[in-house]
């Protein structure tokens, strides 16, 4: 039954479930998801849009897309 996956069983070489938590203070996924998401929102309310960044790049001379010929 190799390469078959049954739901409620895991593979005896894969990680397990927990794999993602160690080394963490979070005790469950919830708990991790909960702060990665705070820690997004809390880094995309402080970004600031970038500036020069490929300053040499064509499409910077661009007023408005070209017309598509079908």
């Amino acid at each position: 039954m190799e390469g078959i996956h049954r739901p409620g069983f895991h593979r005896q070489d894969a990680p397990g479930p927990d794999f993602a938590l160690n080394g963490t203070d979070h005790r469950t996924h919830d708990e991790q998801n909960a702060a990665i998401a705070a820690y997004i929102r809390w880094h995309n309310a402080r970004a600031e849009p970038k500036t020069g960044f490929a300053p040499e790049s064509p499409i910077r001379d661009w007023t408005e897309y070209p017309a598509k010929a079908a």
